[in-house]
């Protein structure tokens, strides 16, 4: 197996500890965590291993990542690798590191320093740093180590990159980093990482969490009063009240004061790494209990009439198939389906309407004509699902050419409708869909952040929990997305919404009996009549009380 035999080569390797030491390469918890991610990718056929990691500080994941690179260059003959830092002093590190593996253990034979590059025989490992875009397109690289994306200055200097990794054969590409934030610097880094995470990318993304960080369990600490989001890291990864008391510590003296900087520097989830600018709509803590929820799905796409499954580029993402006896709702926010540059997204939630379960989901940057079309089959799929489009008042995206072509062109007619007044014309004239403006939006924020903080809703989507944790309050004052998109949460609003207005409950709630419902009326000071000779002139009753004579409390006829 070639995983055994590049692992028995890298612990031959010498490394510098912290104690000035130098020792043969051990694994850690985190390189032997990264080891298990890979070794099936090492093992296949032709080993074509790319990987994002992102990590906490100092947990090894460059070593390791270093020692697979000096190795890789020792096995095999005119294999080119190289290593490309954030900046100088980064870049001169990395060096002292592959130079000590290099040249100061079994290798320093066949090992050949050259300025930044180290030669063994006719294969090349080579260090460089992060600059402009186009000073890495001339290479040609059979192994390539990103360190520190999120941090790298020029933007596309990432994306060139990546162009010198062969498409075909054998080839490893590991793009490591801490996080730096959703935005400016950070932005590539955590798009390439979100993207990863939801499978529109081929790399397999890997995350330390701090909560097997050892040198954050300090024991014979203990933590009693917890706050909310300590008792929520209890609960859901069952964190240790050792490992709680090296957190506070932490944050009291490494980050100062700052939890923010404890999240970045020590996260405990992917998400939580990635801090965004501006006033998020949640806090973190609200959102950790959607992470045991969270499920990967079975992507679909339509060809011709036929929805087909297992398609990398699908666009419907299906986390639980329809169910039979279950009724459905389904929230839509239509585009214009541009495709350049970074426009909205046509997006549509499906939600159980008895559960509020969230069953499938829907991103793509489709016309209202290819919308439409798709939201029939869907509809019909799920069991002839309620649609609510949304539309808006000026007409803008697309949203009541939508409404046409469902009507018109594909004869759905299980589409919601919003009763208004009208003050020019008599009767109440139906809207088709759900309007956005600035009367409605607020009450569709509204039911996102009630079933959120009550936890009433199930998301299963890893797109909208990541909208969700990006939804706050921007420069002006306009809650919306922080950085990326918010299609998929307007739509999940927008289904919500629709819910709590056309939701009849299939099975009537349990009637109180009448000791119970006699109770409850005491305790509101309402007198109870238990049977009909009480009422001895109850039309007289009514007839006094609107010419303000009687005075008795307000009665309940219980049968």
């Amino acid at each position: 197996m070639f995983s055994a035999l590049l692992r028995g080569m890298m612990e031959e390797l010498p490394i510098r500890t912290q104690q000035l030491e130098l020792i043969k390469l051990q694994f850690n918890l985190s390189q032997e965590l990264l080891w298990l991610t890979i070794q099936p990718l090492l093992d296949a056929s032709t080993p074509r291993v790319w990987v994002i990691i992102l990590k906490s500080r100092r947990a090894g994941i460059s070593t390791e990542i270093e020692s697979i690179m000096v190795s890789l260059c020792a096995l095999f003959d005119r294999l080119f690798g190289t290593v490309i830092a954030h900046d100088a002093p980064a870049s001169e590190n990395i060096w002292k590191m592959a130079h000590t593996m290099a040249t100061q253990g079994g290798l320093s034979g066949v090992a050949d320093e050259e300025g930044k590059e180290i030669r063994f025989g006719n294969s090349l490992l080579r260090m460089a740093t992060a600059g402009s875009p186009q000073k890495t397109r001339s290479y040609d690289n059979t192994a390539l180590h990103l360190s520190e994306t999120a941090f790298w200055p020029k933007p596309g200097a990432m994306l060139a990159a990546k162009q010198t990794v062969p498409k075909q054969g054998m080839s490893f590409l590991f793009n490591e980093s801490t996080a730096n934030g959703k935005v400016d610097t950070g932005e590539e880094y955590y798009t390439e990482w979100m993207r990863a995470c939801t499978g529109d990318s081929d790399l397999t993304p890997f995350f330390f969490s701090s909560l097997d960080e050892p040198s954050l369990i300090m024991p014979g600490l203990r933590v009693t009063a917890l706050d909310e989001e300590e008792q929520e890291l209890r609960a859901k990864f069952d964190a240790p009240l050792e490992w709680l008391a090296g957190r506070r510590f932490c944050i009291r003296n490494y980050c100062d004061g700052d939890v923010q900087k404890f999240h970045q520097e020590y996260p405990t989830t992917p998400n939580e790494a990635f801090i965004a600018t501006g006033y998020t709509f949640f806090q973190r803590a609200q959102l950790l209990w959607i992470e045991r929820h969270i499920l990967r799905g079975k992507r679909f796409c339509l060809s011709g009439d036929l929805w087909q499954h297992d398609r990398e580029e699908g666009y419907l993402t299906v986390f639980v198939p329809p169910q039979k006896g279950h009724r459905y709702l389904i929230g839509a926010d239509s585009s214009m389906g541009l495709e350049l540059g970074d426009p909205s997204r046509s997006a549509a939630q499906v939600i159980d309407i008895d559960t509020l379960e969230q069953v499938a989901e829907y991103d793509h940057a489709s016309a209202p004509h290819l919308f439409a079309r798709h939201l029939a089959y869907l509809g019909r799929l799920y069991h002839l699902a309620l649609l609510v489009p949304e539309v808006q008042g000026s007409g803008g995206g697309g949203g009541r050419e939508l409404v046409v072509y469902l009507r018109d062109t594909y004869h759905y007619r299980n589409i919601h409708t919003w009763q208004h007044p009208d003050r020019i014309n008599r009767g109440s004239p139906v809207l088709y869909g759900w309007e956005t403006n600035a009367r409605t939006r607020p009450r569709m924020i509204a039911r996102v952040r009630e079933h959120v903080l009550e936890q009433s809703a199930v998301v299963h989507s890893r797109k909208l929990a990541n909208q969700l944790e990006n939804f706050g309050e921007n420069d002006v004052g306009k809650i919306e997305a922080l950085t990326g998109h918010d299609d998929l949460l307007m739509a999940w609003g927008i289904a919500l919404v629709s819910r709590h207005e056309n939701f009849v409950a299939k099975r009537p709630p349990r009637e109180m009996d009448d000791e119970a419902l006699q109770q409850q009326m005491e305790e509101m000071g309402i007198a109870v009549i238990s049977s009909p000779s009480q009422m001895t002139d109850w039309a007289k009753w009514h007839k006094d009380r609107l010419r303000g004579i009687a005075k008795r409390p307000r009665s309940v006829f219980v049968g």
